[in-house]
């Protein structure tokens, strides 16, 4: 885990980016879309995208999932901890993000079905299928290998 609020913010960022990218493009897949923007649309729509997820993660999910993962992971061991996070994190990212792509898929093609929640939950079920395995599995010890491994080369570097 990070130390300071700087290696957190760090840390924070490139776990963001990598998840996003991952995730921005398996919903274009979804949607059909991949392929069907312009080089700017897509370039437009991933920054913004991704400006959204940052914010959306760092003022209100992460805080509120650390304070969860600290009350309800077991007590004892670190990965306990670590993985309560993690999952807290994905499924208040899939849920704001979720709600981010249905306002935007809406505004952009219209209301077509005729459940909003029948909608949003089809969404954040493809969402959570690809996002919880995906951090868990791939993103999650891969960010921290890297991020720790750099982090490492740098007080290596300062001595």
């Amino acid at each position: 885990m990070p130390m300071t609020k700087k290696e957190d913010i760090q840390f924070g960022v490139l776990m963001c980016f990598c998840m996003f990218s991952v995730m921005f493009f398996y919903n274009l897949f979804l949607n059909g879309q991949l392929g069907h923007m312009t080089w700017l649309e897509g370039v437009l729509s991933y920054v913004l995208g991704f400006v959204i997820a940052l914010l959306i993660e760092m003022y209100i999910v992460e805080p509120s999932a650390k304070k969860a993962a600290s009350r309800f992971a077991p007590k004892g061991k670190k990965i306990y901890f670590i993985l309560t996070l993690s999952i807290c994190i994905v499924f208040g990212m899939v849920c704001l993000m979720s709600l981010c792509g249905y306002v935007v898929q809406s505004i952009s093609t219209g209301f077509q079905a005729q459940s909003i929640l029948s909608d949003y939950f089809t969404i954040f079920g493809h969402n959570v299928i690809m996002a919880l395995p995906l951090q868990l599995l791939i993103m999650g010890p891969l960010v921290r290998y890297v991020f720790f491994k750099w982090m490492k080369s740098k007080q290596t570097a300062a001595i």
